[in-house]
């Protein structure tokens, strides 16, 4: 984008590219840094109530403060997206995200956002997330959301290293002792169809994702079964009929290959949650990112 976009720190509306903190802040010090990302239909934010819920328990777990209401933090978001729009042109989708950290002496809370990027997503519904199974663990409740990919990007360097691995594949984490559970990958919920039920690993090994939640209402809409349980890898490997990706910016995803397994990319279950998704939201969310 041509224009300047503007970022909200610390009690101002301020160009992005002049927002920074000091070096001694402690989301740089000690990586104390907790986000939310959420995403515009239509230029309006999606669900924002939820993603400031996460937001704020994420905050309280790890101990960063968070003295401003919920109520204020909505301004805030409105505010940021109501100064960006103006800006840029008519129905350009945003992605906002806040941050916070314990600060240098005070709490530091930024909100920045940067237009919905819907071609570097669009391989997705092309050709469908490649994966491949990689053992990780942390000592982090995966509740939380935080900042810090360090555990990912390793993660991701190791897979790059494997031979004969894909170069597009992203890791899918699972638990790190045998036998292997399905866990998440580093951006996306992980879901698998088995026997025609919607199963997810139980949300207290994942991140809570709010795309996950909207899938659950949504398949109790559709008459879809869904379960919360440990996925064994192996089961998923065997008797998956599809596998899927919730993730805020794209929504849902096929995966077309995991552990170099094809899987459906255009299957049933994943066309009627689609398909309904859309319809929530007003939007076709296919044809945004394939236009």
């Amino acid at each position: 984008m041509a224009c300047e976009l503007v970022s909200y720190l610390n009690g101002r509306i301020l160009p992005a590219l002049q927002a920074s903190l000091p070096l001694n802040d402690a989301g740089f010090l000690w990586g104390a840094t907790i986000t939310d990302r959420l995403r515009t239909f239509r230029q309006r934010p999606f669900r924002l109530e939820d993603h400031l819920r996460r937001f704020r328990s994420s905050c309280e777990q790890a101990f960063v403060p968070q003295p401003r209401t919920d109520a204020e933090l909505a301004g805030i978001v409105l505010e940021v997206i109501e100064a960006n729009v103006k800006k840029l042109p008519v129905g350009t989708e945003l992605t906002i995200a806040l941050f916070a950290t314990p600060g240098a002496g005070e709490p530091t809370l930024g909100v920045t956002v940067s237009p919905l990027d819907f071609a570097r997503n669009a391989p997705l519904f092309r050709d469908g997330a490649i994966l491949e199974p990689m053992p990780f663990a942390t000592t982090i409740d995966p509740s939380i959301k935080h900042r810090s990919r360090l555990n990912w990007w390793i993660s991701q360097q190791e897979l790059r290293a494997r031979p004969g691995v894909d170069p597009r594949a992203e890791s899918l984490f699972t638990s790190d002792i045998s036998p292997y559970f399905v866990r998440e990958t580093a951006v996306a919920n992980f879901l698998a169809v088995i026997n025609g039920v919607l199963v997810s690993p139980p949300r207290s090994t994942i991140l809570p994702g709010i795309s996950l939640l909207i899938i659950e209402e949504i398949a109790g809409r559709l008459g879809i079964t869904f379960h919360e349980r440990e996925l064994p890898l192996k089961e998923v490997l065997e008797h998956s009929e599809e596998c899927l990706l919730a993730n805020t910016s794209y929504c849902l995803a096929p995966v077309s290959r995991l552990a170099k397994r094809s899987k459906p990319l255009t299957g049933r279950t994943f066309q009627q949650l689609l398909r309904a998704w859309s319809d929530l939201v007003g939007v076709d969310i296919l044809r945004q990112f394939l236009i």
